[in-house]
């Protein structure tokens, strides 16, 4: 008796197997994800389901964010600041966001360094983006509340030149209305 084979019980072991790896690759990435100070949040009921997904974004704490923690939102305004005006090769730029309007923004993720702001680089007189995420996860809604100050760092290329930093947003929750905007960083060169 201890040779009978039994095909059910081997089917729920390959099932339970399947089980806990799917579990497993869940828990590790949301250990990736909060390892990247990126929590997932859902909408409100009645939302539709292109504006169920955003991320808060947490700030990344550093000797260098001092300055940018003290920034105020402007009343009216949609801003973005840099910690430098002039950076190195492979340097993080520490950027700043800040909504000062009365309403939050949305924006979504998957730009530059896979963050909500887009690198450019002037060439020739014209502006190209740089810095492209390769990521190959879903693009998200990022929403920034009504006056949030959010901090981020994205890299520098090696590439001698100028530079800027660009947020484009949509008014209203996640998406749902409102004017919108683009707005510029100063600009900032690589040596």
């Amino acid at each position: 008796m201890s040779d009978t084979h039994f095909p059910r019980c081997d089917a729920r072991t390959r099932n339970d197997t399947s089980v806990l790896v799917s579990l497993a690759l869940v828990v590790g990435l949301c250990l990736t994800l909060g390892a990247c100070g990126v929590s997932v949040t859902t909408s409100q009921p009645g939302t539709t389901a292109a504006s169920t997904r955003s991320i808060t974004l947490t700030p990344i704490p550093n000797a260098t964010a001092d300055a940018a923690r003290t920034a105020t939102p402007v009343r009216g305004v949609v801003t973005i600041r840099l910690d430098k005006s002039r950076y190195h090769a492979g340097e993080l730029a520490l950027v700043t966001v800040t909504n000062g309007l009365a309403q939050s923004i949305s924006t979504t993720n998957h730009k530059s360094s896979c963050s909500i702001v887009q690198l450019e680089q002037k060439v020739n007189g014209s502006w190209q983006a740089v810095d492209p995420c390769h990521l190959q996860t879903p693009t998200l809604v990022v929403e920034l509340a009504k006056g949030s100050v959010t901090e981020l760092k994205i890299g520098i290329p090696n590439t001698p030149a100028t530079y800027r930093v660009t947020l484009s947003y949509t008014g209203g929750d996640e998406g749902t209305g409102g004017p919108g905007g683009i707005v510029h960083s100063a600009e900032f060169t690589m040596s």
